[in-house]
């Protein structure tokens, strides 16, 4: 539980000190399946060397399932998910897959070492876990679940918008409208000095990791001013940002 608490404090730390939109969660995700999948296949040579080896095996299983547990909060964190839903339905869950796979290991795994050599029986559950693993998500599906919205790859429609905002802003009157009316959309939305410059770059179409390289700021940084602009303007979405500045754009060219 105190090697609990220290990760916990370390994963806090990292999240706010690293940039999480740099991390990659897929090759996290199929780094943690080979982990377990060796930790499985290892489990006959446990009962050989039981003191050190199946104790580096519980720690590694717990570090795992902590693991597990925070890219499940960054996901639902991302996803803007119910929290109470996803951790009550994903500990339910758990708790029942962890309660059928103990009855399995304490009545089914006995009777199969009596008729299988316990390292073809082990080698053949690790590879379940491995098929089932990728079955369940690859690599890039996994990763996917971490993108926003503004992070994901733009639409027609946005990078249409994105060519007419562009090119406004390229003309002199054009510049000019597109700036009064950034100036009048963040004045009348309280924005701040900060805020309203991501705003300027959500209606030229930029995503989180450009804005936080245009203006010098983090990614997280970036996330948490977006979200604010999205609350002050009540959008949802850098879409629906684009066709406020642009119909703003449009009512001051007539």
């Amino acid at each position: 539980m105190l090697a609990r608490i220290v990760m916990a404090l370390a994963f806090a730390l990292m999240a706010v000190e690293l940039d999480a939109g740099r991390l990659n969660f897929g090759k996290l995700y199929s780094l943690i399946m080979v982990v377990v999948v060796v930790l499985v296949a290892c489990c006959p040579l446990a009962e050989g060397a039981a003191s050190i080896l199946s104790w580096v095996i519980t720690f590694m299983a717990n570090f795992l399932e902590f693991i597990l547990w925070c890219i499940l909060a960054f996901v639902v964190y991302q996803k803007k998910l119910s929290p109470t839903a996803v951790f009550g339905w994903g500990f339910g869950l758990f708790t029942l897959g962890s309660s059928i796979g103990w009855v399995f290991g304490v009545f089914g795994l006995p009777s199969l070492e009596t008729v299988i050599d316990p390292t073809i029986l082990y080698l053949a559950l690790a590879s379940m876990v491995l098929i089932g693993s990728v079955v369940v998500f690859s690599e890039r599906d996994f990763g996917s679940l971490f993108e926003s919205h503004d992070v994901a790859q733009p639409t027609l429609d946005e990078i249409l918008d994105y060519d007419i905002m562009r090119g406004a802003a390229n003309s002199e009157e054009g510049e000019r409208r597109f700036g009064r009316a950034l100036e009048s959309i963040g004045t009348a939305a309280l924005l701040t000095r900060r805020e309203s410059d991501v705003l300027r770059c959500l209606a030229m179409g930029y995503d989180g990791g450009m804005i936080a390289k245009e203006l010098g700021i983090s990614w997280h940084t970036v996330r948490t001013h977006t979200t604010n602009v999205y609350a002050k303007l009540g959008v949802h979405s850098k879409r629906e940002v684009i066709e406020l500045v642009d119909a703003r754009v449009r009512s001051l060219g007539e």
